[in-house]
């Protein structure tokens, strides 16, 4: 080996950022949760707050003030200013972001990681005002990690807070009415319901009719050929509306509290009250508009039809149901809301063009006779609709999944989630008490420590659980396999769709 060994040092290239141009053009970010009077002040505040900062600054120039308004932070997919920015971002039109705080940016940890990592690699920093944190400055995602689960945790002890005054509401008889959509009532002078006259004369008639013998399909000709509008002005009428007025127990003057509730803050994701919380039943809450004999008349009477709808006898299914069956997994689970008969996949040649339709089994077989209002639904309507659905739920995986079947397992899982919880509470804890005692020294060790073993629990180990994608693009057989248990069509507009964790979801087409 000839010559001495030479160490050569080459030095790093000027900082990309220089590339940028002479003045960064710089966004801001700002949000309240809710569109009263203070918070609307606050609103106003924050945007000419943001405005001065960035004019006083010779070196920024400003892109765009973005601003949601009365939207919660908890999702940034309902807040439509904060995609339009990152929109903008993708487009190369911003070079840096300010913001108040993590919680103004997400109150979900996931969001606040994925949209900071990727702004970092578009290589636009966040800067945090009140943590005094800058991304571009950041080397590890640690502490923003744990400043973004503060701010989750924060969100879900104020979603605690207000459900139990919500719950505590309910037990005391409260009620919370909805003048908008709620046809026949508007707020008195006294802040009670007050009866619309000419509301309550349809609302007797949609009751009068369906006792009469008439159908929902009926009614609605009916409503729309006499020109009359729904409480939103629409002159067309959903047979869900009409079934939601009739089974509707206000209208007799009472008000059954906790219909429904939000499975967790994060997702908003609300879910069928199926016993799993008391309701209460408030009687003579309010002036009735139908008598309560009449009502309960309408809802034996629905009963009875629902009963009535099966038809007596199936003829036998050709062989070539079992292969399509198999092929096709709607086949398995779409169902006919007005005779509760299996779907089939039909093929429409037509003036040389094909389409792809879905038709009541029943209905086909057997005519109208048994099944007299199922609606044919176009297959790529059919899947969307169900992408759409299935996209809702992709955040909360473990309710799209079938229970665990076997009890070794569902207790390894319950012991799993419980260790978790543990975890967590200690992180939390751990995060208030330097908070609270204000002498942090920057030791990220103890933190370190939890999060490794958290992650030596992840539920993701274990093979039980399916893996699902983040989120579905298209329609995917396999995926509508493991997470619909039944897909009911309602109507010509709407689906019922109940997924194998238990969740059960109405969809438009």
């Amino acid at each position: 080996m000839n010559g001495q060994r030479e160490i050569i040092e080459i030095p790093a290239r000027v900082d990309r950022a220089e590339e940028r141009p002479e003045k960064l053009r710089v966004a801001a970010y700002c949000r309240v949760s809710t569109s009263q009077e203070a918070q609307q002040n606050s609103y106003q505040a924050q945007r000419a707050y943001y405005l001065d900062i960035i004019e006083s600054n010779p070196n920024w120039i400003l892109a765009d003030i973005f601003a949601d308004e009365g939207i919660s932070g908890t999702s940034v997919y309902r807040r439509a200013e904060f995609q339009r920015m990152i929109r903008w971002c993708k487009r190369g039109k911003i070079d840096l972001i300010l913001t108040k705080s993590i919680s103004r940016f997400a109150r979900n940890t996931e969001d606040c990681l994925h949209y900071v990592r990727m702004l970092k690699t578009l290589r636009i920093p966040v800067i945090f005002e009140t943590e005094r944190l800058d991304t571009s400055q950041m080397d590890s995602e640690f502490f923003l990690a744990m400043l973004g689960a503060n701010s989750q945790a924060e969100s879900e002890a104020t979603s605690s807070r207000v459900k139990w005054g919500v719950r505590a509401a309910f037990r005391e008889g409260k009620v919370r009415y909805q003048y908008k959509r709620w046809m026949g009532y508007r707020k008195g002078a006294d802040g009670k319901p007050e009866i619309i006259p000419e509301e309550a004369r349809v609302i007797r008639q949609i009751y009068d009719a369906y006792l009469s013998g008439k159908s929902l399909q009926d009614i609605k000709r009916m409503l729309e050929d006499e020109g009359i509008v729904t409480k939103t002005g629409l002159t067309v009428w959903s047979m869900g509306a009409i079934q939601n007025i009739l089974r509707n127990e206000k209208y007799a003057g009472d008000a059954l509290l906790q219909k429904t509730y939000t499975i967790d803050p994060i997702s908003g994701t609300r879910k069928k009250n199926e016993g799993e919380l008391a309701q209460y039943l408030v009687k003579n809450c309010h002036p009735a508009i139908i008598p309560r004999e009449t009502f309960v008349l309408v809802q034996d009477e629905m009963t009875r039809r629902t009963t009535a709808r099966t038809p007596e006898k199936l003829p036998e299914p050709p062989q070539e149901k079992v292969i399509y069956s198999s092929k096709y997994t709607l086949s398995e689970v779409l169902i006919c809301g007005a005779c509760n008969s299996p779907y089939r996949r039909c093929t429409w040649k037509r003036n040389g063009k094909t389409r792809i339709v879905w038709r009541c089994q029943n209905r086909l077989s057997n005519g109208r006779k048994y099944c007299t209002n199922s609606p044919t639904i176009q297959e790529s309507e059919l899947h969307q609709a169900l992408v759409a659905a299935i996209n809702r739920m992709l955040h909360q995986k473990e309710y799209l999944l079938q229970p665990f079947e076997a009890a070794d397992i569902a207790a390894r899982y319950q012991n799993l989630v419980e260790q978790q919880k543990q975890i967590d509470d200690t992180v939390i804890n751990l995060i208030a008490q330097y908070a609270e005692r204000q002498d942090w020294d920057g030791d990220i060790e103890p933190f370190r420590i939890l999060i490794n073993k958290r992650r030596r629990f992840s539920p993701s180990r274990y093979p039980e659980q399916l893996p699902l994608p983040h989120r579905l693009e298209t329609y995917d057989d396999g995926i509508a396999r493991r997470v619909l248990e039944k897909v009911k069509i309602i109507d010509g507009e709407h689906l019922l769709v109940t997924f194998k964790g238990g969740i059960e979801m109405e969809q438009m087409f």
